[in-house]
C-alpha cells in the first residue's frame, strides 16, 4: 500500500511503522480475544471465529477510525516541516487499514485453527468485577455514568489545564539532543599565535572546572560526579564525533573543547554555565559554547544583514545594532562577522620601469621575499637531523618596512642590479578582515 501511494523506506516512514506498532495490534488483539470469549461461552471454534469478530466489528471501526483521524492533520502543515513529516500519517493510516483487514480476515482463520475450549473454565464477567483491579474500575465507570455531568465537566477540565500547561512546553521540531557530550569553539584574533591560542584554552579548562565544582556545591553533590573529561583540540578542530558537526580547518587561532558529563541531564544545565563564565573570565578569546542537535545545526538562530557601500558607516550601523540587540530579554553573544582593522603593507611595482631597467615582477618577488622571509640554501646535517641553511637580510637591515626600498633586485637572466625602490613603491592602508560568522 506504500508503494502504491509512492512511499519510500525511509527515516520517517520507519519511524512511524514503529509508532504504528502499538497501535495496529490492538483490532487482532481485541478479534482474538472475541474469538475466546465465544468459544468460552459453549460455540465451536469455526463459528466462534466469525461471530467474535463480528459482533465487535463496528466497536473495532470506530476505534481505528478515531486512530486515522487524530493523525491525519499533520497532512496540513505547509512548508519544508510539511514535506518532511508527510509519510508520518499517510504510513499510520495505511498500517491501520491494514490491521483492520488482518483482523476481519486472517485472525479468524488463526483462531478456527488454533483456538479451543480451555478445560478449566475461565471466571465469568460478575466474578472478574467483583475482585481485585475490576472491582475498582467497575466503580469508577459505574461512578462515570451515573454522574455523567459532572464527569463531563472534569474531562473539560482535565482538557483545559492540559492545554494551560502545553502553552509553557517548549517546542522544537529538531530539539537539543540529551547526549553526555558538549562541545566549545575558542576563537582568537586572526594573526593569534599558536601559543596564545593554548593559554586561552588552559584558562578556559580551568574555568570549566571551577564552575562545575560550584555547580556540584549548588545541587549538594560530589564535584568528581560531575564531569568526566574535558579534551581539547588545539590549532584546529577535533574529528567528527557527531553528524551535525563539522570539524573545522586547521588555523593556528582555532581551538575546539569537548566536554563529558556523567550525568546527561546536567548538559543543559551547565552549558549556560559555562557560557556565563567563559565570557566573562577569559579575555582576547570568542568562546561559544553548544549542545548537540539531533537535525541540521542551527548555527546562529538570529542574523540581521545590513549592506552599503561605505564600511564606515556600515561599522556604525552595526555598533548601533549591537546595542539595540544587547538591550533585548533573552539575546546574548550578539557580535559582528567584520574582523577589526589590520595595518596593511603592499609593495606596488612600476612595471614599465621593471622592463626598461630589466628585471620582471617575478625577480622583485624573489628578491623581496628572500630578504625579508629568507630562502633555502642548503642544509647542515647533525645527527639524524637536517637543518635548513637560511640566507636573509641582518635584522637590523630589515628592522623597518622602509629598508626594503634599498634591497637590489638581481635579474635571473642577466647581470643587472635594480634598487628596488626605482621600480617600486610602498603603499600602506588599513584593510577591513571578514571572519567566519559563530552565534
Amino acid at each position: 500500500m506504500m508503494f502504491a501511494c509512492g512511499i519510500d523506506i525511509q527515516q520517517i516512514s520507519v519511524a512511524s511503522l514503529i509508532i504504528a506498532l502499538g497501535l495496529l495490534v490492538d483490532d487482532p488483539v481485541v478479534a482474538s480475544d472475541a474469538i475466546k470469549q465465544s468459544i468460552a461461552t459453549g460455540w465451536k471454534p469455526r463459528i466462534a471465529a466469525w461471530l467474535g469478530p463480528t459482533k465487535l466489528a463496528r466497536a473495532i471501526m470506530f476505534a481505528t477510525v478515531t486512530n486515522i483521524a487524530s493523525y491525519l492533520p499533520f497532512l496540513t502543515l505547509t512548508g519544508d516541516v510539511g514535506k518532511f513529516i508527510y509519510s508520518l500519517p499517510i504510513v499510520l493510516t495505511l498500517s491501520l487499514i491494514a490491521s483492520r483487514l488482518v483482523s476481519m480476515t486472517f485472525i479468524p482463520l488463526l483462531g478456527k485453527a488454533l483456538l479451543r475450549p480451555r478445560k478449566k473454565p475461565e471466571p465469568t464477567p460478575q466474578q472478574r468485577r467483583s475482585r481485585g483491579f475490576g472491582r475498582v474500575y467497575v466503580g469508577i465507570v459505574g461512578w462515570a455514568i451515573d454522574h455523567r455531568k459532572l464527569a463531563f465537566l472534569l474531562s473539560l477540565g482535565f482538557l483545559a489545564g492540559g492545554g494551560v500547561i502545553a502553552k509553557n512546553i517548549k517546542q522544537a521540531f529538531f530539539p537539543k539532543d540529551l547526549s553526555y557530550l558538549s562541545f566549545i569553539d575558542v576563537w582568537l584574533p586572526e594573526d593569534a599565535p599558536l601559543s596564545e591560542t593554548r593559554a586561552r584554552v588552559e584558562e578556559a579548562r580551568a574555568v570549566l572546572a571551577s564552575t562545575a565544582e560550584e555547580y556540584a556545591k549548588e545541587h549538594g553533590r560530589d564535584p568528581t560526579e560531575i564531569l568526566a573529561s574535558i579534551t581539547s583540540f588545539i590549532g584546529g578542530g577535533g574529528p567528527r564525533f557527531w553528524f551535525s558537526v563539522s570539524p573545522e580547518l586547521p588555523q593556528l587561532n582555532y581551538a575546539q573543547l569537548l566536554v563529558q558529563v556523567k550525568d546527561k541531564h546536567d548538559t543543559a544545565k551547565l552549558v549556560r554555565l559555562f557560557q556565563d563564565r567563559l565570557s566573562r573570565k577569559v579575555a582576547g578569546a570568542r568562546i561559544d559554547v553548544r549542545q548537540l542537535e539531533t537535525g541540521k545545526p542551527v548555527g546562529i538562530p538570529v542574523a540581521i544583514r545590513i549592506s552599503g557601500e561605505d564600511i564606515k558607516q556600515l561599522r556604525t550601523y552595526a555598533a548601533q545594532m549591537k546595542e539595540i540587540l544587547r538591550s533585548t530579554p533573552g539575546a546574548f553573544n550578539v557580535r559582528d562577522d567584520w574582523g577589526n582593522d589590520t595595518f596593511s603593507v603592499k609593495l606596488e611595482v612600476d612595471s614599465d620601469r621593471a622592463n626598461l631597467s630589466g628585471v620582471t615582477n617575478l625577480d622583485i618577488a624573489n628578491s623581496s621575499a628572500t630578504a625579508m622571509n629568507g630562502a633555502v640554501v642548503g642544509q647542515l646535517r647533525r645527527g639524524d637531523r637536517e637543518i635548513n641553511i637560511v640566507t636573509r637580510l641582518r635584522a637590523d637591515e630589515r628592522a623597518q618596512i622602509s629598508d626594503v626600498q634599498d634591497l637590489y633586485v638581481t635579474s635571473q637572466t642577466g647581470a643587472q642590479k635594480v634598487p628596488l625602490g626605482q621600480v617600486s613603491h610602498i603603499n600602506y592602508s588599513f584593510q577591513t578582515e571578514k571572519k567566519r560568522t559563530y552565534g
